[in-house]
């Protein structure tokens, strides 16, 4: 049975995660833990998290690959740990995928996507085809 302390330390990396996807992490080398900082907690403009908690993702956790918004206002992030422990089922990986961003493209992601596929047809068929392509580019060039 797992152990409840690294069990809700699992829940909270990973809501950190979740809330690290919508940071613009574009160019952002795993090796970079400052940069990753910078683009998480920047000095002035909204900020995704604090200097504290981006500090400790960064030293926890590395960007493996971005995508940035695309035309339909999907975005996401693979992330990685830095040390993946022994018998770690997932390899250290945890796939980020930003939701609706309010502050961006409104008209793509919250109204074309949100409005006009999720809540009239019921599927984001639009961003789940760029999910699509996004995850097959990644495995494609994975080693």
């Amino acid at each position: 049975m797992p152990n409840s302390s690294q069990t809700l330390r699992t829940i909270l990396e990973q809501a950190l995660l979740a809330q690290a996807a919508y940071a613009n992490l574009a160019g952002i080398a795993f090796a970079n833990e400052a940069g990753l900082v910078a683009a998480l907690a920047p000095a002035s403009g909204d900020r995704t998290l604090t200097n504290r908690t981006a500090s400790h993702l960064a030293a926890n956790f590395g960007v493996v690959h971005h995508q940035p918004n695309t035309s339909t206002g999907y975005s996401a992030t693979l992330f990685r740990r830095r040390t993946v422990s022994p018998g770690d089922a997932t390899g250290g990986f945890a796939f980020a995928i930003r939701g609706t961003e309010l502050s961006g493209d409104q008209w793509n992601d919250l109204w074309r996507t949100d409005v006009g596929q999720i809540f009239l047809g019921g599927n984001a068929v639009s961003q789940r085809l760029d999910m699509q392509r996004h995850w097959d580019g990644m495995l494609a060039n994975a080693p």
